[in-house]
């Protein structure tokens, strides 16, 4: 924070069904991950990124106090924008895939961006992607 920092950027990893469950993620991740962000709080522009697929979106009211916005592979996995922001009060940030921006042309860019304004009436949106996931179905491995 004495570096005049504005905010963080968090990945929370192992919040996903199929690597631990939501009671195995409570007991051994959460603490650990509440504890390391801790000293962010207060920083106007902590970003929460819930990575992976099938993810604890439920989760994302133990952090709420330090991270006003949030994103995960929202075309990827649920919950979809207007769906989050019914259960988070923050901002979401998505909207694009990352497979979309790599591999797709304008028109599908601009296809998902206004998808995504139309979901949240470009309200508390961060139009944005996430990072693909091991086991999203886009990835190419070599």
């Amino acid at each position: 924070m004495e570096t005049g920092i504005d905010g963080i950027f968090y990945a929370v990893q192992h919040a996903q069904a199929g690597l631990m469950t939501l009671d195995e993620y409570k007991t051994f991740g959460l603490p650990f991950d509440l504890k390391t962000t801790l000293p962010a709080t207060g920083l106007w522009c902590n970003l929460l990124h819930l990575h992976g697929l099938h993810v604890y979106f439920d989760l994302v009211p133990h952090f709420s106090p330090m991270f006003p916005i949030v994103n995960w592979h929202d075309r990827e996995t649920s919950p979809e924008l207007n769906e989050a922001q019914k259960r988070f009060t923050g901002i979401v940030c998505g909207g694009v895939s990352q497979h979309t921006i790599v591999y797709g042309d304008a028109s599908k860019v601009r296809e998902e961006a206004a998808d995504a304004i139309r979901q949240t009436g470009g309200h508390r949106l961060l139009l944005g992607t996430a990072a693909w996931s091991r086991s999203s179905p886009h990835m190419e491995t070599s």
